[in-house]
């Protein structure tokens, strides 16, 4: 798309620009925590996420957000800038995606984690990643939490083999595990 491009090709310059920012914002502990939601597919997940991210004052990654995936700090600040405290009210999804139901819909935003975890991979530890990797993870996340003063929910699914790295990472993480009955899940998925 479009602002994908845009997002793209101006991220160098963004950079510059939001390093700064991340540094001040990201090397102090955050007042809050992110949540991370957790579970099997189709088990209710990105429903779960719609609801708690429309109902209560939290940050999330939105598909604006997404498209600006280099830049997370600045592109977190263009949607908030833009959508403000507006509530998504996005509660569809194509098993998952949520791409065709606006810019402002949350997004398990899955490519923004190629960032720093190796999209080769499913089974991560927190031995895979370089320590300059995780700290510029928990910088960006950190920065955003604490420039908001607001908890953080975050929904990919590939987490729940990533416990340990979060915990590695961001210590202060809290996790939602949904749960539904297998053969229901199963079922969905068939």
């Amino acid at each position: 798309s479009t602002y994908r491009r845009l997002f793209k090709y101006s991220s160098p310059v963004i950079r510059i620009f939001e390093s700064g920012l991340i540094k001040k914002n990201g090397l102090k502990q955050p007042d809050h925590s992110p949540v991370f939601i957790l579970g099997l597919p189709r088990s209710g997940s990105t429903f779960l996420y719609q609801l708690l991210t429309d109902m209560f004052d939290v940050l999330y990654f939105d598909n604006l957000t997404t498209l600006g995936r280099e830049n997370l700090y600045f592109s977190t600040w263009l949607s908030q800038l833009l959508y403000k405290n507006r509530l998504h009210n996005s509660f569809s999804s194509m098993y998952g995606n949520t791409a065709e139901h606006g810019l402002h819909a949350p997004s398990e935003a899955g490519m923004l984690w190629y960032r720093w975890i190796p999209q080769d991979q499913v089974l991560i530890d927190e031995h895979i990643i370089s320590a300059k990797q995780k700290a510029d993870m928990a910088q960006n996340i950190r920065s955003i939490i604490n420039r908001y003063s607001k908890p953080l929910v975050i929904k990919n699914l590939y987490f729940a083999l990533r416990i340990g790295l979060i915990k590695n990472i961001l210590p202060e993480a809290k996790f939602i595990y949904i749960k539904r009955d297998p053969l229901y899940v199963a079922q969905s998925i068939y």
